[in-house]
């Protein structure tokens, strides 16, 4: 699921910006943010937005500011599953958020890029 996520952001980020170079220079730039905004490297401080929300999630219960983006999801997903012997059943919450915000991403990605770059030019 992450690949559609990945999908969206690169049509967002080739949407706002005018130059190829530019798209290749940002995402490669955002990749490492990314990283490090999912808690792949380490663990970032818990910036809650909704408290309690999801409770069925196997990183923290309440809806954090990293939730929103789908690379979270796989990564609590996959430590949970490698590290922690979980099996996939105790993650699908996990997955299900994983599947949903890779959605959300991918269609405003194309939902941007349609109406940016694909405009009739005047003949």
């Amino acid at each position: 699921m992450t690949p559609l996520a990945t999908y969206g952001l690169i049509f967002i980020v080739t949407a706002l910006v005018k130059s190829g170079d530019s798209v290749g220079n940002l995402l490669g730039f955002s990749s490492s943010l990314l990283g490090f905004a999912s808690n792949a490297f380490f663990q970032l401080p818990d910036v809650s937005l909704i408290p309690g929300l999801l409770k069925f999630s196997s990183g923290s219960p309440d809806f954090l500011v990293w939730d929103i983006l789908p690379w979270t999801h796989a990564v609590n997903a996959m430590r949970a599953v490698l590290l922690f012997d979980q099996s996939l059943v105790d993650v699908s919450g996990d997955l299900l958020l994983l599947l949903l915000t890779s959605l959300i991403w991918f269609i405003a990605g194309v939902y941007l890029f349609s109406k940016r770059k694909f405009r009739v030019e005047d003949i």
